[in-house]
């Protein structure tokens, strides 16, 4: 089993410059694949084999991690409020964009997850967890 390894890569004029701090290696380049081969090298010079995984330190790049995951949470909560409704996968998808298959994995997600805070119907009547476990496994169906 490979390890991964977490570098940090942030632009220095007009090269790429990747810093592995656990490890203490550096590597740079012109583009990020070259820094990241680079550093790879340097690397196995210093003995760790593993995966090498850049984080882009750019406030850019986090601003739009935050609104990836702000889109997934969002979607999730969407995806719940429809299958509470009981509308199809197939509607689902058409409302969120998604495809099909992709509601399905998060239909199971929301399978596997106990619920952090009660299920509620439009009534705002609460929901008992079998109940809100049975509509789930109707929405995937």
């Amino acid at each position: 089993m490979s390890e991964q390894v977490e570098g940090a890569a942030s632009r220095r004029d007009r090269k790429w410059v990747v810093h592995v701090a656990q490890h203490g290696v550096y590597g740079h380049g012109g583009t990020l694949k070259a820094a990241r081969q680079d550093t790879m090298e340097g690397l196995g010079l210093a003995g760790v084999r593993g995966d090498l995984v850049l984080r882009v330190a750019m406030p850019e790049v986090q601003q739009l991690r935050d609104a990836e995951d702000a889109r997934a949470l969002a979607l999730r909560e969407v995806v719940a409020a429809l299958i509470r409704c009981r509308t199809t996968v197939g509607d689902i998808a058409l409302v969120t964009g998604e495809s099909a298959r992709n509601v399905k994995l998060i239909i199971e997600e929301l399978r596997a997850v106990p619920a952090e805070r009660p299920m509620q119907e439009e009534s705002g009547l609460e929901l008992s967890e079998e109940t809100a476990r049975a509509d789930l496994g109707d929405a995937a169906r």
